[in-house]
């Protein structure tokens, strides 16, 4: 008896803790003998076990609301952002880029940039081998809306663990570089016109 109704108690309380309640623990009585300590320990264990699941379930949702709140500034930025792992592979593209690049997240999350966008290639190359790890681009890629112009930025960051990963953003420069273009034939026709004027 000094053994049965010990280990019966612990039994059932490994039940329970098998069940997700890790709030069970043993009742130890005195008399026991060794299998007091073996009820003390299980006791501890479960103490331990219910600490650390309320320390992951709160590191969790501290984690989802950075998401979350990550989330909500990429979508409200009008700049294109591209999250790439260090070997270059797509991981997250907002609403911007998506609509600026004619590409939705789930088709190219998981691809090579140089595949999905080989028009960055040249600026992802630079800024690997860059000290700093950042590269300024210009680049022209053929969309659905037409041919345009990015104003084109790739910068290294480090995560929490010791692996590297990049970001690419960019913006829509078209109707300004457009706009510089018509500027400058408008200042070459003038010219012309002016030296076809002297003459006549």
């Amino acid at each position: 008896n000094s053994i049965i109704e010990p280990l019966g108690r612990i039994v059932q309380a490994a039940e329970k803790v098998r069940g997700g309640d890790l709030s069970a623990r043993v009742a130890v009585k005195r008399d026991w003998g060794e299998m007091s300590d073996l009820g003390s320990a299980f006791n501890r264990m479960t103490r331990q076990l219910r600490t650390q699941r309320e320390d992951l379930v709160r590191e969790h949702d501290i984690s989802e609301q950075q998401r979350q709140f990550s989330e909500a500034v990429l979508s409200g930025v009008t700049a294109g952002v591209i999250g790439l792992t260090q070997d270059g592979r797509i991981t997250l593209m907002n609403a911007s880029a998506e609509k600026l690049t004619g590409f939705t997240a789930q088709h190219v999350l998981g691809h090579p940039v140089d595949v999905v966008f080989p028009e960055f290639t040249s600026a992802f190359n630079i800024a690997r081998e860059d000290i700093g790890g950042r590269a300024d681009y210009q680049v022209n890629l053929d969309t659905p809306q037409g041919l345009r112009n990015f104003d084109l930025r790739i910068s290294a960051y480090e995560g929490a663990r010791t692996d590297t990963g990049w970001v690419i953003t960019f913006d829509d420069m078209t109707r300004l570089v457009t706009a510089q273009r018509h500027s400058a034939w408008r200042e070459v026709a003038r010219r012309i016109a002016h030296e076809i004027k002297n003459p006549l």
